[in-house]
């Protein structure tokens, strides 16, 4: 049974399946016969194939990105399904649909939302309020996040969850906490925003890249807000872009936009590495992101043999 799916999600299915069907470089009778079924199923007609040839790469990866888990699951199937009906599932295929899935399954275990407390005092009696107000991600023993996420928490006190228990964050127990104030220039080499702590016993495949990204630059931000996840796609900017440690991303058309209160400190990536910490939103235009470069917090971490 077809699950319950919009437009652009069809569209960015049979895009994608396309592009499976050609990987190997021959087109198989058989793939022909369950590219048309799809159709079919999809009430896809010929008038819309020209909006799919159009679809890029970037915007289609990201509608099967922001799917529920049922339906990403529902699509994989899709796309496996394609690789096999030659009898023979090429190299090239899987690397089409490994390029989609495993990144998504690797970013949601490793990262994860930052909560606080706050107590508020009602007429009767006092009640705990708890709020998301930020993400981090691990790497190998160690949790990664923007140094702001925690200096702005109640009392300066917050905390993740791991395995079912809360583990409390503070700056006192960080191994590497480098803040940005107000007066401080962003060109200057030893400004950061980035709050390491040591977390033994989490494995992680996720690692910081060792240098700068460079402009156009394809790379996702991944966060948990409000219940759920979130993906955005975008490019790093031009030279100017960026500014010592820090460098300016923007997201592609049609996607959604990693400036939600509780995204800082959500990680920048490609595959498993990671290019950039979230530092901040840009006012006046809401699509430009600015990032702690991940190389500056993997230097910071060679100094001190972590």
């Amino acid at each position: 049974m077809t699950p319950q799916l919009t437009i652009n999600e069809k569209f960015a299915i049979v895009s994608i399946l396309s592009k499976i069907m050609k990987a190997d470089g021959i087109i198989h009778p058989k793939e022909e016969e369950y590219l048309d079924g799809i159709y079919k199923a999809f009430g896809v007609t010929i008038n819309d194939l020209e909006d799919i040839a159009n679809m890029d790469d970037i915007h289609a990866k990201h509608c099967i990105e922001k799917m529920s888990i049922e339906n990403k699951e529902y699509v994989r199937t899709l796309f496996v399904d394609m690789a096999k009906c030659d009898g023979y599932v090429h190299p090239k295929e899987m690397e089409i649909i490994s390029s989609i899935f495993d990144a998504m399954d690797n970013y949601q275990k490793f990262i994860v939302p930052i909560y606080e407390k706050k107590l508020r005092q009602g007429k009767e009696k006092e009640s705990v309020i708890v709020s998301q107000i930020g993400n981090g991600f691990f790497i190998e023993g160690l949790f990664v996040t923007a140094a702001h996420v925690i200096e702005e928490s109640e009392n300066g006190e917050c905390y993740i969850k791991v395995g079912g228990d809360e583990k409390e964050l503070c700056s006192d127990r960080a191994v590497i906490y480098r803040k940005v104030a107000d007066d401080d220039e962003y060109r200057d080499l030893n400004i950061g925003d980035v709050a390491v702590f040591r977390f033994d016993g989490v494995k992680s495949p996720l690692k910081l890249n060792t240098t700068l990204p460079v402009k156009g630059d394809t790379l996702t931000s991944c966060y948990y807000y409000q219940s759920a996840w979130h993906h955005a796609i975008g490019l790093v900017g031009d030279d100017d872009w960026f500014m010592g440690n820090f460098f300016g991303w923007q997201t592609a058309a049609n996607t959604i936009h990693p400036t939600e209160g509780g995204s800082s400190g959500s990680p920048l990536l490609k595959d498993n590495i990671v290019y950039g910490i979230l530092h901040a939103g840009n006012e006046e235009d809401p699509s430009i992101c600015v990032f702690t470069a991940a190389s500056f917090v993997k230097k910071l971490l060679q100094a001190q043999s972590l």
